[in-house]
């Protein structure tokens, strides 16, 4: 199950969320089983984030740091 924190930064954008992983590097984002579909995560920070099971059709990924995923 993903972890609420986790989403509800997500939710305040990929501007906010970067500055929170920026500050938090150590941190594994969890988004496990997650329902993120159709969110434009455009220049993202995911890196080593965990999707099992999430849903993320529709979702783009341009330019988005997906490394260890």
């Amino acid at each position: 199950m993903a972890n609420q924190k986790h989403l509800d930064i997500l939710r305040l954008g990929v501007e906010t969320w970067n500055k929170w992983r920026q500050e938090n590097p150590d941190i594994q984002p969890d988004f496990r089983q997650a329902e993120l579909n159709n969110i434009n995560f455009d220049k993202i920070d995911l890196n080593n984030a965990d999707f099992n099971g999430a849903n993320l059709k529709g979702a783009t990924l341009n330019e988005a740091n997906l490394r260890a995923c």
